[in-house]
């Protein structure tokens, strides 16, 4: 099998040889156990490694002191069982093609061990052996999205199948894949999809992904009559703590979108996991690139100005005015208008719907959409923001009851099922791409990933 990740697995170990000196950089364990390698056909040499987040490590013979390192991030790992001269030997290899080398254990059950630590560092080969693909739940570009069970513990994911002939016929898509899994590695956050294990195999690249039960945002807006305040400021303030845990993380998402925000529960409206990091890049200096959502895009990356980490707090105050209001900041029926009011950035809360909307809550969105990015609240100020301290207290609404709120918002219900336009664009070239719109009639069933 030719592997996509074979030159990215070169440029990153940098050099030919398997092995490499260790250079004293900091362990982070995973997994400290005996392996046995082959110096001589039928002679095997017993050793103790260190498996990391990263790489394999190899301790000097009958000590602790590590003397040799590999990067295993980009290796696939294969099992195999050797059988000659009634012995059985179990072991795994690891690399690509002729630059691959082999390690042995005692037995099955100690192989089924190193496999499975193994199986969150590098890339495995057999993904049908592990997960039932059992129904679609989405489709891309290049790839689907299956519901997956795994055959031990039966436990859900989502597993996304990339075409490997779309990765190989496009560096664009190679890179995008490469800079997505880099980061995605890098996330461990409750609401966030975490990825768990890669696969390869001769047509796909598979990533083993959490399953949300729900739809997405938007699909539960379009499903649900009305969102209460309480409930729109718990969904808020976990999505500003996923922000600051992304700032921590040096990480720019650029797509955060109601379409990207997915549902973990039916039972509630605020537990969710941010999807969707293929626009994600670290925010290393200012970034230039256009990119986004229409609607949801921070000025300044409209305006062609550098920007950073705080483009992601606009979206998120687009969010709050929508859940709230049930309208769209920046409605219009074609994407060029859409994209002159994003990029002019004249939030309006002049409607009648604000009037039952808590003062607080319209601050807070007020310093999330300010045009100018160096006065947006920062997110580790954000999440203790009075509203959510006022509201997150008590149930109960400022000067409405529930019922007559939810009465209000119902007669604005046919205004915002026509504003409620479906948009999906990524990179923004001169050529806007035109507006995809979503068939508002007919609620989507089932799970949308």
């Amino acid at each position: 099998m030719q592997s996509v990740f074979l030159s990215i697995n070169q440029v990153e170990q940098g050099s030919y040889e398997f092995w490499t000196p260790f250079n004293n950089e900091e362990i982070k364990e995973v997994f400290k156990w005996q392996l046995s390698e082959a110096k001589k056909p039928g002679f095997l040499i017993e050793n103790t490694y260190i498996l990391s987040d990263k790489a394999l490590i190899k301790l000097e013979a009958g000590s602790k002191v590590p003397v040799s390192t590999v990067n295993i991030q980009w290796k696939l790992i294969e099992p195999f069982v050797e059988e000659k001269d009634d012995i059985t030997r179990y072991g795994f290899s690891l690399g690509h093609q002729n630059a691959s080398h082999d390690f042995y254990v005692k037995n099955k059950e100690e192989l089924d061990l190193w496999l499975d630590k193994l199986s969150y560092v590098g890339i495995l080969t057999d993904l049908e052996d592990d997960y039932e693909l059992e129904i679609v739940l989405g489709r891309g570009a290049y790839s689907k999205v299956f519901l997956g069970k795994h055959r031990k513990d039966c436990k859900k994911y989502a597993i996304k199948s990339i075409d490997k002939l779309e990765i190989k016929g496009s560096q664009e898509n190679y890179e995008a894949l490469i800079k997505e899994i880099k980061i995605m590695r890098k996330l461990n956050h409750p609401n966030i999809i975490k990825l768990h294990k890669i696969y390869e195999d001769e047509d796909h690249v598979h990533l083993v992904l959490d399953y949300a039960k729900g739809e997405d945002l938007y699909t539960r807006v379009l499903m649900k009559d009305n969102f209460t305040e309480r409930d729109v400021a718990k969904l808020s303030q976990k999505l500003l703590c996923v922000l600051d845990y992304l700032n921590s993380q040096n990480i720019v998402h650029r797509d955060i979108k109601l379409e990207n925000i997915l549902m973990d529960s039916y039972e509630n409206d605020y537990d969710f996991k941010l999807a969707d990091f293929g626009l994600a890049t670290e925010a290393s200096g200012d970034l230039k690139l256009r990119c986004g959502t229409p609607g949801y895009i921070a000025p300044e990356i409209l305006r062609r100005q550098p920007y950073g980490t705080k483009s992601d707090l606009f979206s998120v105050g687009i969010i709050m005015y929508i859940l709230l209001s049930g309208k769209m900041p920046f409605y219009s029926e074609s994407v060029k208008d859409i994209l002159v009011k994003n990029t002019e950035c004249i939030i309006n809360f002049n409607d009648h719907v604000w009037k039952y909307v808590s003062k607080d809550a319209i601050n807070l969105i007020k310093r999330l959409t300010d045009p100018n990015p160096e006065n947006r609240i920062p997110p580790e100020e954000a999440v203790g923001h009075r509203w959510f301290c006022k509201k997150l207290k008590s149930i109960s609404f400022r000067s409405r009851s529930l019922k007559s709120r939810s009465q209000e918002i119902n007669r604005e219900r046919g205004d915002f099922q026509v504003e409620c336009v479906k948009i999906k664009t990524r990179i923004l070239p001169n050529n806007f791409v035109p507006i995809k719109k979503a068939r508002l009639q007919r609620l989507i069933k089932g799970k949308v990933y």
